[in-house]
């Protein structure tokens, strides 16, 4: 039943499957290819592709550059002139099939339509989910990609004459009806939607730099991806083969996915996704110039599939970055895009050196092979130099018996209904304490450790702070100079306090000798109880401990409107209405 409710079909399931369709399609010219072969010929098709990319990659640098400067405009943009740009690309190929002595004309236009229209519609989608709640979103765009891999194998079996008419005719109007939907729903009261970048300029550079590794490795995979991409659209024998393969990778690794998730949480970032995607690239790679012309596509296949995965991660990972640190989300997936898909048009630029021979050769294949794998190698390097950050951990939290009974039949926690609970287990457990009075036992060393812990929680409220809970979840993690400021003046407290620490066994990465005291591991209690993601614990234990609002923004480095937001969120996940209520339910949770 929990798989069939995660695999059901939503607004926004549904919408964003079709526009992950239409930008498989457009990833070989929509209708292009079915052009007149007078038409479609080796020079217009590729400035068509040329076109195309940059139009995508420099609508994104618009899309940032405006965000920073006039975030509320971020807030109104409609759906409209992107799907009409969508629409308008198609009407303009299918036009060029009648009117020869414009078609040149009409194709050049609808180049740089498909790829604002397509950058236009993958920023709406990015506000839509950056604003839902991380599992719900999470779960959404990886369903919608399984959804889209069979769409696209359905479209395959159409007629290619309805083909063309299909996708700017109706697939496109019902794509944007999906957004225009999904738009209405947005909460844009969020605090990344109310974010005024030129108020705390520190904060979005602080975000850049953190985020200019993963950028980076993506466009990595971008850079092969163009590359193979310019082979392919030169030989169209082979390139239909490689997008059908690429889709079908595409479903193969949503279904492990799924299947994998209802088993465990999963936590990983995209450095991590890099790391097992970099062989698995090369591989392909290497076998392209090999062994004929089936292991090509074989190899062409799997290296585009790997970016195809890459673009899905780097939206999760965007959304994260939007969520926990309350960016705006236009701006810090514009930021990405530009960067990945300039990165792109520069291995499409690549491919086009290495020649358009009618026959693949393995000097062309070589070449193309051996400047990807560089590429690969010195973006492995900036990997391998950054540091894993709490912003970059993407969670998909495994299903959990008590999160969905509570989740199912949600409650309001009062301090009175806890205070009558605990007076009847005081009246349960007096008899137990009269009996034990006269043996006066000693002390177990696990309550001298709790004593001791709860001693530090009183003694750390007024010291600065690194999150056992984060770094129980996360390792210790990297942090950047205000973080290390952070860290620091909390590794000078613990060394003073070094009797009373406890240590924790590693979980998820965290170092063993870090502290986990009796607070720490009731916020985990709770988060795993009521679905809260690693940010909401975090704030949740620093509220705990006694932080206000204003605190909890520098130490996490992050805005008072976004504490507010996953405070906001975390009452409503624990179903209490106050800070008190909370405290409450935090005292009494039995620690994990």
């Amino acid at each position: 039943m929990r798989l069939m409710t995660t695999l059901m079909p939503t607004v926004e399931r549904f919408g964003f499957a079709l526009f992950l369709t239409l930008n498989a399609t457009s990833v070989w010219g929509g209708i292009f290819p079915f052009l007149p072969e007078s038409t479609r010929t080796s020079d217009s098709t590729i400035a068509f592709f040329a076109l195309q990319l940059a139009a995508y990659s420099l609508t994104f640098f618009a899309f940032m550059t405006s965000s920073y400067r006039r975030p509320s405009a971020t807030r109104s943009i409609s759906v409209l002139p992107g799907s009409c740009a969508l629409a308008a690309s198609g009407v303009m190929l299918v036009a060029a099939m009648y009117i020869e002595w414009a078609s040149l004309m009409l194709i050049v236009a609808s180049a740089v339509l498909l790829g604002v229209g397509s950058a236009w519609f993958i920023i709406g989608w990015q506000k839509v989910f950056a604003s839902q709640d991380g599992a719900e979103s999470g779960q959404s765009i990886i369903v919608a990609a399984g959804y889209s891999a069979v769409l696209y194998l359905i479209i395959c079996l159409i007629p290619v004459a309805l083909t063309a008419y299909l996708l700017p005719l109706v697939m496109v109007p019902l794509a944007g009806l999906c957004l225009w939907i999904a738009a209405q729903r947005v909460d844009f009261d969020q605090a990344m939607f109310e974010d005024r970048p030129t108020d705390h300029p520190a904060i979005y550079r602080n975000v850049m730099r953190e985020s200019l590794a993963a950028a980076i490795s993506i466009g990595a995979l971008g850079f092969c991806a163009g590359a193979v991409r310019f082979i392919l659209i030169t030989h169209q024998s082979i390139s239909s083969v490689v997008n059908i393969a690429s889709m079908g990778v595409l479903l193969a690794v949503v279904m492990g996915y799924l299947a994998l998730w209802r088993s465990r949480t999963l936590r990983f970032d995209v450095m991590n996704f890099y790391r097992v995607i970099f062989p698995i690239m090369a591989v392909g790679l290497v076998l392209m110039p090999f062994m004929g012309e089936n292991v090509s596509t074989v190899g062409a296949a799997i290296s585009y599939a790997c970016f195809s995965l890459a673009t899905i991660v780097m939206m999760m990972h965007c959304c994260q970055i939007s969520r926990d640190s309350g960016i705006n989300p236009v701006f810090i997936y514009a930021l990405f895009g530009a960067v990945v898909y300039l990165i792109q048009v520069a291995g499409y630029f690549v491919g086009y050196l290495s020649g358009s021979e009618s026959a693949l050769g393995m000097g062309q294949l070589s070449f193309v092979a051996i400047a990807s794998l560089f590429v690969l190698l010195v973006a492995s390097l900036a990997a391998g130099q950054s540091r894993p950050l709490h912003t970059t951990r993407l969670e998909f939290l495994a299903p959990s018996l008590k999160r969905l009974q509570a989740a199912s039949a949600p409650r309001i926690v009062t301090v009175e209904a806890i205070e009558v609970r605990d007076a009847v287990a005081q009246e349960q457990g007096a008899a137990k304490e009269e009996q034990g009075s006269a043996k006066a036992p000693q002390r177990s060393e696990a309550e001298e450790g709790i004593s001791s812990a709860s001693s530090y929680e009183d003694s750390d409220a007024a010291h600065p702070y690194k999150s056992p809970v984060a770094t129980h979840l996360h390792g210790d993690v990297g942090a950047s100079a205000p973080h290390e400021k952070v860290a620091s003046a909390n590794a000078s407290h613990e060394g003073a306090g070094a009797t009373r620490q406890r240590k924790s066994p590693s979980h998820h990465g965290a170092s063993s000798n870090q502290v986990i005291d009796r607070l720490s591991k009731q916020c985990l209690s709770v988060a795993e109880e009521y679905g809260l993601s690693s940010r909401e614990t975090e704030v949740m234990e620093l509220l705990g401990r006694g932080r206000t609002g204003p605190a909890i923004a520098d130490e996490l480095f992050i805005s008072e409107n976004t504490v507010r937001t996953h405070i906001k969120r975390i009452y409503a996940k624990v179903g209490v209405g106050k800070k008190q209520e909370l405290l409450a339910v935090l005292d009494h949770a039995m620690p994990s």
